[in-house]
């Protein structure tokens, strides 16, 4: 947060402002009038003497990085809802989620025209790519809550003709039948049923929706999956788009059970038999791991696995992965090497500038 005068500030533009002035009511009134600081964006109005680094540290954390109703990422301030646990852990964790801009940036080197976004939550996701790609977003959500927050989430976008937003469970068995069952935070997945009532969302599969919308698969820049477990069952939804077209694909690699876990190993050899030869791998922290083939994969999995015996320390629970053909690996190369290059600028934070 840059310290600057009422002068520099009259010729930027800004989201929020924290004021330190040594009169009250003659300033208050050059801000609201004269500089035309709009009134709400005035998160506090402090004395100079009062004036402190930590007092700077604690507005800023109430009102930006802990405010879920209007959270900003990337300039864009979207509602989380009431208990989304995204703030405390972009908190804690510098590199949460902070990767999403730069697959963003990768479409734009690409010759298709659209994101698939599968797990889209209330649209976080969505907004941090949002001003670094010029592909139109489909973004599926199951959960009502999460749905509705996230129509509203688009609207506050401004451009609403570049998403397309659909309600539906993502998977290869489009005859079962799924509702909702939702965890903690922003946590929820789908719970096959035997019966068909008003909880049933509706099946899709990947290939299905895009043919839905008469989008070829070569024109799909991008396939993102977060659907906390159950990625390997979209993977083997797209296998027409994998085998067809040339998207990335992002998944997160989350396994509870066995059945998941061979689940992810049959969806890799899928992926490398459809010539998916380039794995690019993240801790759930936003860390950079490495490279990898189908074995390392399995090796990784194998690992996660063990921490949850509870024999020995739990470093990450799962695991995110970036997957291209052999076209765009060096584009994925390169944009990994970028992103590593910010961690020095992250790991700053107001206490360490303050000790400057």
């Amino acid at each position: 947060m840059p310290i600057i005068s009422p002068k520099i500030l009259k010729n930027i533009s800004f989201e929020y402002c924290l004021i330190a002035i040594n009169g009250y009511q003659a300033v208050v009134e050059q801000c609201l009038k004269v500089l035309k600081i709009p009134e709400k964006k005035i998160l506090l109005l402090a004395h100079v003497f009062e004036w402190n680094i930590d007092l700077i540290k604690n507005i800023f954390d109430e009102n930006i990085l802990g405010n879920t109703r209007n959270y900003h990422i990337e300039g864009i301030g979207i509602d989380l809802g009431e208990d989304h646990n995204l703030p405390s852990l972009q908190r804690m964790y510098k590199m949460y989620d902070k990767f999403f801009p730069y697959i963003g940036e990768m479409t734009r080197k690409k010759n298709g025209k659209y994101i698939l976004d599968i797990g889209a939550n209330v649209g976080d996701t969505l907004a941090a790519m949002w001003n670094h790609t010029d592909d139109d977003f489909i973004v599926i959500e199951p959960v009502r809550e999460f749905f509705e927050l996230l129509l509203q989430n688009v609207e506050r976008l401004g451009n609403t003709g570049r998403v397309y937003a659909e309600r539906a469970f993502i998977t290869d068995k489009t005859e079962e039948l799924y509702q909702v069952k939702r965890g903690k935070g922003a946590t929820a997945h789908k719970e096959r049923i035997n019966i068909n009532t008003d909880e049933v969302i509706p099946n899709q599969s990947v290939d299905g929706l895009i043919k839905s919308k008469g989008i070829a698969f070569e024109d799909v820049d991008l396939l993102k999956i977060d659907t906390d477990g159950f990625d390997a069952d979209c993977i083997f939804a797209a296998k027409e788009l994998l085998r067809d077209g040339n998207a990335l694909l992002y998944w997160e690699n989350y396994v509870e059970t066995f059945a998941q876990y061979q689940q992810y190993k049959d969806a890799y050899a899928l992926l490398v038999n459809e010539n998916y030869t380039s794995f690019f791998c993240f801790d759930n922290w936003g860390n950079y791991l490495c490279k990898a083939d189908k074995e390392i994969l399995i090796s990784i999995m194998d690992y996660v696995r063990r921490t949850y015996t509870g024999c020995i320390g739990n470093t990450f629970g799962y695991f995110d992965v970036l997957a291209c053909k052999s076209e765009d690996r060096e584009l994925c190369e390169n944009i990994i090497q970028k992103y590593a290059g910010q961690y020095p600028l992250w790991r700053i934070t107001v206490d360490e500038v303050a000790k400057r």
